[in-house]
C-alpha cells in the first residue's frame, strides 16, 4: 500500500511538472451564434492567464499543423480550414440549424520531449436557438475532455459544475485548474465521479484545463515513445 502511495505521488507530480512547463492550447469564440451568419473561432497557445499567447513562430513543433473539427448538432463532422495569423489560428462556419456545435482540435507534436509523446487538446462549444439540458450534447469524442454538466448560460456567482474523461471513462485523479480573464487561477482536486465545481467571479472567458500522463509504450509517426503526457482546455464564457 505504501509502494502504491508513492507510486501515486511520483505520477502526480511527473504530471505537474509537465503541466507547469508546458503551455496550453485553448479556443477562443462567442458562445452563442445565429443561424446562417458567420462564427469566427480562434485558437491560440501560451498561458492565457497571464495574458500570454505565443507568436506562431514560437508554437511547439508542428502545433500550427493541428485539425480543427466542427461536430454539427445530428452529429455530422466537417473539417475546418484554419489560417495562421501573428499569434493564432483562425477560422469560422455558418450554422445551419438550431442546437450546440462543438469545436474540438487532438494534435500530438511531431517531436518528442524527452521520451515523451505530448498532445494538445482544446474544446469549446456554440450554442444556436434552443437547447436542451443534457450535458452529452457538450461532449466531444477526446480521449481527454474536461466539459461543462449544463449547457445553460453561464453567469457570474452562479455555481458551474465540470466533468473530466479519459478514454470514455470518469477522471479521477487530478486537478482541474482554472483559468479566469482577471489572471487569477485555482487548481480543484477533481470528485470521485470526475466532477468540480466552482463559482465565477468575474465575467469573461475561462479555460479549464486538465492533464493526463501515463507510463505507456506507443509510436506517433516515426516516433516510438515510452510515456504519453497529455493537457486539455475547455473554453466557457460566463456573463454578468
Amino acid at each position: 500500500m505504501k509502494y502504491l502511495k508513492i507510486l501515486f505521488l511520483f505520477i502526480a507530480l511527473i504530471s505537474a511538472t509537465f503541466h507547469a512547463s508546458a503551455h496550453a492550447l485553448w479556443i477562443e469564440t462567442t458562445p452563442i451564434g445565429k443561424a446562417g451568419q458567420v462564427h469566427t473561432v480562434k485558437l491560440f497557445f501560451g498561458e492565457y492567464a497571464e495574458g500570454e499567447r505565443e507568436p506562431l513562430t514560437n508554437w511547439h513543433s508542428d502545433l500550427k499543423d493541428l485539425e480543427l473539427w466542427l461536430t454539427k448538432p445530428d452529429g455530422s463532422k466537417e473539417k475546418l480550414t484554419v489560417n495562421p495569423d501573428s499569434n493564432f489560428l483562425h477560422t469560422s462556419f455558418v450554422p445551419s440549424a438550431n442546437g450546440v456545435y462543438i469545436l474540438s482540435t487532438a494534435h500530438k507534436l511531431g517531436d518528442l520531449n524527452g521520451d515523451t509523446q505530448l498532445e494538445f487538446l482544446a474544446q469549446t462549444t456554440v450554442s444556436v436557438g434552443k437547447i436542451g439540458d443534457n450535458p452529452e450534447t457538450m461532449l466531444s469524442s477526446q480521449e481527454l475532455t474536461v466539459f461543462p454538466q449544463s449547457p445553460a448560460k453561464w453567469k457570474v456567482n452562479k455555481p458551474t459544475k465540470l466533468k473530466a474523461l479519459h478514454k470514455g471513462g470518469t477522471l479521477t485523479e487530478g486537478f482541474a485548474t482554472i483559468l479566469s480573464p482577471t489572471g487569477w487561477t485555482k487548481g480543484i482536486p477533481l470528485g470521485a465521479d470526475g466532477t468540480v465545481d466552482f463559482i465565477p467571479l468575474w465575467p469573461g472567458t475561462y479555460v479549464i484545463e486538465i492533464s493526463h500522463y501515463e507510463k505507456t509504450p506507443g509510436k506517433h509517426k516515426a516516433n516510438s515513445y515510452e510515456a504519453l503526457w497529455q493537457g486539455a482546455t475547455y473554453s466557457i464564457e460566463v456573463a454578468k
